[in-house]
Order: structure tokens, then sequence, then C-alpha cells
């Protein structure tokens, strides 16, 4: 007869799956073997005292990966941030500000348009050789675009041509928990964000940051149709104030929609 499956199995799968996490970098990150990994999801081991550090590791509330409850929570902030079983429990109860990102926030489905730049899901080729090996090293796809953000400005409307290079996992996991397919590294131009950014720096984007949740952030955006990246700082009138790092360079002031956020900068790379 069949063995049956427990829930925590099935769920375990699924979340791998959902996040692109294979048994061998799970087992890596919390520092055991692929060997105890493959027990739960085969239903061998149906209580391991791995299973929270398990939860823990792929962003998700620990009493649904146990089957004690039907509601799953992204553990991860609008901030991109993860956060712990008591820091949601202080969150509910009131004692803490801390958000959970809306469902709206997280990642597309593959294939879906980002109408912003123009993106669509990673292309069917994926599944190439080259694609499952970088899999089975913990490695994920990340566009690089051939398109500039003016820090200063830069106009927008030029056609984009992109590649996909493959980047550790857990290594992206340290900017932000967006999933791969909502990032994209671009290149700044210009000194208007130095000392912090300079020209030629290449900028991380975490496309799935739509809104503003805090003040002074840096930005990729659209402003009167011009690629810029920008401090944001919001006014009290509902404006949004343009800041830049460089004092010689003076601010400015959009209203009424004029600024369509791209995504926000959340980590750059820079030549020696």
């Amino acid at each position: 007869m069949a063995k049956t499956r427990s829930i925590t199995a099935d769920r375990l799968a699924a979340r791998m799956d959902e996040i692109g996490v294979s048994q061998e970098s799970l087992a890596s990150a919390i520092g055991c073997t692929q060997g105890a990994i493959s027990k739960i999801l085969t239903g061998d081991s149906r209580n391991s005292r791995l299973l929270p550090k398990i939860a823990n590791n792929l962003a998700v509330n620990l009493n649904w990966l146990l089957g004690v409850t039907d509601l799953k929570i992204d553990m991860v902030d609008v901030e991109g941030e993860q956060i712990s079983e008591d820091t949601l429990a202080a969150m509910r109860a009131g004692v803490i500000e801390n958000r959970l990102q809306k469902p709206e926030q997280l990642a597309p489905a593959k294939g879906t348009e980002d109408k912003r730049l123009g993106f669509r899901g990673f292309p069917s080729g994926q599944e190439s050789a080259l694609a499952e090996q970088a899999a089975e090293l913990g490695m994920v796809a990340v566009r690089e675009l051939d398109l500039a953000f003016g820090m200063g400005a830069t106009f927008l409307d030029v056609p984009v041509t992109e590649r996909v290079r493959y980047f550790p996992r857990e290594w992206l996991r340290q900017f932000t928990r967006a999933a791969p397919e909502h990032l994209a590294w671009v290149q700044g131009v210009g000194d208007s964000m130095t000392p912090t950014l300079l020209d030629s720096d290449t900028l991380l984007l975490d496309l799935s940051k739509r809104s503003l949740s805090m003040s002074d952030q840096i930005w990729a955006l659209s402003y009167c149709g011009l690629g810029m990246v920008k401090r944001l700082r919001p006014t009290p009138e509902g404006g949004l104030r343009l800041l830049s790092d460089n004092q010689a360079v003076p601010e400015e002031t959009s209203h009424d929609g004029e600024v369509e956020l791209i995504g926000r900068v959340v980590a750059f790379t820079r030549k020696l």
C-alpha cells in the first residue's frame, strides 16, 4: 500500500517550488544534509527538529508549514525584510508598527508583464541546461538591462535589451526578499547622487516596490518622461521632494502623479 505524504511534506514541496529553492540549497542554508530535507519531503520524517529553521529560511509561517493553520503568511514586511514568528505576534498585538507586505506588492506570476519598463516573464528557454545547472547550485536568474538611469536624468523612451545572469539566491536575499524575476540590474549615469552612488555604478532594482513606505530611500523613477535616481521624501501637501545626495544639485518637487516609481535601489556594485 502506498504511503501517504504528510501535509507538512506537501506544503514544504509547494513552498520550495513557489520560491525556487532546491533541496541542496535549502540544506546548505540551514546547515543539514540533503538527505534530511528529502526525508521530510517523502514523509519519512514528520516531526523534524529542522522545521522551524526551514520555515524561517523559506519566509513562511511555521504553523502553516506544520498544518496547524491553512493561513499561509509570507513572513516579509513592507520593506522586504524577513520577520520572525515573535515579530509577527508583536505586530498582531499592536506592540510594534511593522506591517506585512500586501499581496499586490509580491512578485507577479511568471509570464506576466511589468508595464513600467515593458518587462515580461523569463523566456521559455529558461529550462535550458545552463538554467538547470544553475538551479542545482542554488543560483537564480536576474535580468541585466541595457538601460541607463540618470543621476540627473535620462530619456526612457529608448529600446531596451536584456540578458540574464545568475546569482546565488542567498546572496540576493541580503538585499531583498523579492522574487528573482522581479529584480533587474541597470546602469547609473551622472553625479547627482554622489558620494552615495557614483557615475557608472550598477544598480540593483527591486521592481516589486510600487509605493513609498519610508521617506528618504533611493528610487529609480520616471519624472516627466525622464528616468532618474533620487531620494524621495513626501511633502505634507501630497507632493514628492526629489532629493540628490550631491549638495550642488538643487532639489525638485513633483505634484499630481508626475512621478512613476519603477523600483527601489536596494544594492549597487562598483568598479575599482
